[in-house]
């Protein structure tokens, strides 16, 4: 065999081998990132996968990849059992704003509190039930025992909140107090 087709073989060789090792190091490291909770892509771009805030005991985590901490401090305390849902159900961005149309619509949070909407006669309309007072019939509510319960009627208000484009617009209190 000649040496020039000898050359030519052993570069071809090497050349193979090398871009085996390449893939394999390119699916090692893939493999690492993945199980990793990281995106790797080509040409070396490298993000982390977790794009929310990790929120544990009051302590928020700024990188779930290297311990770094920093105290939370939460702008409300809920002070009972509905207000704690209220702030489960609609969180801390529009817990605030939804506290405000409570304060005119139900006060007291009572959760078997009824309103009778009625006419310039005095004839009864609708009904307004629970927590947020919702419409009966304008929620088309032909059952209204639930609306009672004030973890369904909390999740009702939110449905139509987050529907209404996150405005209190449904709500007579809401369009008073343009919120």
């Amino acid at each position: 065999m000649n040496t020039r087709i000898k050359k030519l073989l052993n570069f071809a060789t090497r050349v193979v081998l090398t871009a085996f090792l390449l893939l394999v190091l390119v699916i090692t490291v893939s493999t690492w990132f993945l199980t990793h909770q990281m995106l790797w892509q080509w040409p070396l771009q490298v993000s982390v996968k977790f794009n929310q805030v990790l929120t544990i005991k009051k302590v928020e985590v700024i990188n779930p990849m290297v311990r770094e901490v920093k105290a939370q401090t939460p702008k409300f305390e809920p002070k009972n059992d509905i207000e704690k849902e209220i702030y489960a159900v609609f969180g801390e961005e529009h817990f605030d704003k939804t506290m405000k149309l409570l304060e005119c619509e139900n006060r007291t949070l009572n959760p078997k509190a009824v309103n009778y909407n009625k006419d310039e006669n005095g004839v009864v309309l609708s009904k307004d039930y629970g927590v947020f007072q919702i419409n009966n019939f304008w929620q088309g509510v032909t059952n209204t025992n639930f609306l009672f319960d004030p973890a369904i009627n909390i999740r009702i208000a939110y449905n139509i909140y987050k529907n209404s484009d996150f405005t209190f617009k449904m709500w007579s209190c809401g369009k008073r107090l343009s919120i």
